[in-house]
């Protein structure tokens, strides 16, 4: 098992931590997208937003995810493991 990696949680957490967190405004998803830059060690963020468009679009230079993992993301009780912050 590499040391980042994405897996699905373990049956325990995934009882104790149930969550229905909806993202409803332009704030939270930036908010979102930020924190998965920051996981992926990014020290680069730009984030364009066309409010009138519905358009948002954020690019950074994170280490991205590896091809085992990209077929497990939007899973549903999946986590990213491998990283802590310091």
């Amino acid at each position: 098992m590499s040391s980042d990696e994405i897996r699905k949680l373990h049956n325990v957490c995934r009882s104790k931590i149930r969550s229905t967190v909806a993202i409803t405004t332009y704030k939270q998803c930036i908010e979102e997208l930020i924190q998965n830059s920051l996981d992926s060690r990014a020290t680069c963020v730009a984030i364009r937003v066309d409010i009138e468009g519905g358009y948002l679009q954020l690019v950074d230079n994170g280490k991205g995810v590896d091809p085992k993992s990209m077929e497990r993301l939007g899973g549903r009780s999946v986590t990213f493991v491998g990283y802590s912050y310091k």
